[in-house]
């Protein structure tokens, strides 16, 4: 018999016994073992030398159950469940299979579709029901207006100014999770998480700044525009896009972010270099430093470690 899990529940925040949420629910074909990459693993993966999207060789946790972790109570595990994710995987599921038989994926930018007989506050609240669960479980003590209305399923009191949620259809097989991220977009800080959960991602931001995030379809209004039991023809019109890294709403392709490594890798060797001669570094101390970052041998963390040391050395003879 496996052992219990105790903790705070993401969505109530009782200190009980914790049940395992699926993330996307199970029948959003998340009903099979997945290889999940976290913690230290990542960090260093983020750090190393490696391509954003090229995970061989990395350490993985098989999770037999699927994604996800022990985040809910039974109570609320089993409540949103009912109340909201049914509709969900009708949702996830329909657009799944547009994409993957409806749609040239290799030539078409967008898809547009119409969802009939659907839910919106339904698809809404266990969209962020899901995004609690990614979360600490101080999330909501820290929004408890948001608790509220997740767990209130009649509740349309949503704040629109305090928070957005932005969504897209995804190219590939893509599924992860960042928890809160501060982000430095045209001088600001945004406060983000995302959701890649295949086939479509979700970018929620706290305390909304400027537009909605290029590329992707605000669907916040989803949230107040119609009452629990309300069906409707769901209208959306989004872009089909690419995730290759582990960075909110970064949609560059494969191509567009080697050519953006290379030429930052090219500035910094060339303002490294630069830097020596005006300190009048020797250039035999530095030289295989920078031809081992060029080579892909270091990473640029263990780049900068070398060529501070270097400095440093050269100050310390300095002052003597």
């Amino acid at each position: 018999m496996k052992d219990k899990k105790y903790g705070k529940c993401h969505l109530c925040g009782n200190v009980t016994e914790l049940t395992f949420e699926h993330l996307p629910p199970e029948k959003a074909h998340n009903d099979r073992a997945a290889r999940v990459i976290t913690g230290d693993v990542l960090s260093k993966h983020i750090a190393g030398v490696k391509k954003p999207w090229d995970y061989s060789g990395e350490r993985y946790k098989n999770m037999q159950r699927g994604m996800g972790g022990y985040t809910l109570c039974s109570n609320c595990n089993n409540n949103t469940g009912a109340w909201y994710a049914q509709e969900y995987v009708k949702f996830a599921n329909t657009i799944g299979i547009i994409l993957n038989t409806k749609v040239n994926i290799e030539k078409s930018d967008w898809l547009q579709v119409s969802l009939i007989d659907a839910h919106p506050l339904r698809i809404m609240k266990q969209i962020l029901c899901m995004f609690a669960s990614t979360m600490p479980p101080e999330f909501l003590d820290a929004n408890p207006d948001l608790r509220e209305f997740i767990l209130n399923k009649y509740s349309r009191n949503f704040d629109v100014k305090k928070y957005r949620i932005s969504m897209y259809f995804l190219k590939t097989l893509s599924n992860g999770w960042s928890g809160l991220t501060g982000m430095l977009r045209s001088s600001e800080t945004r406060l983000v998480a995302y959701m890649d959960l295949y086939p479509l991602g979700f970018v929620l931001e706290i305390d909304p700044k400027g537009e909605n995030f290029k590329n992707t379809l605000d669907i916040t209004s989803l949230a107040t525009n119609c009452e629990y039991d309300t069906k409707c023809t769901l209208e959306l019109c989004s872009n089909i896009l690419e995730r290759n890294n582990f960075f909110p709403a970064d949609f560059r392709t494969k191509d567009e972010i080697e050519m953006c490594i290379e030429n930052n890798k090219k500035e910094t060797m060339q303002s490294t270099i630069k830097e020596m001669k005006m300190l009048e570094i020797a250039k035999e101390e530095y030289y295989n430093i920078i031809e081992e970052y060029k080579n892909n041998k270091i990473s640029c963390g263990e780049f900068t470690m070398q060529i501070e040391a270097l400095k440093a050395k050269k100050k310390g003879v300095t002052s003597c």
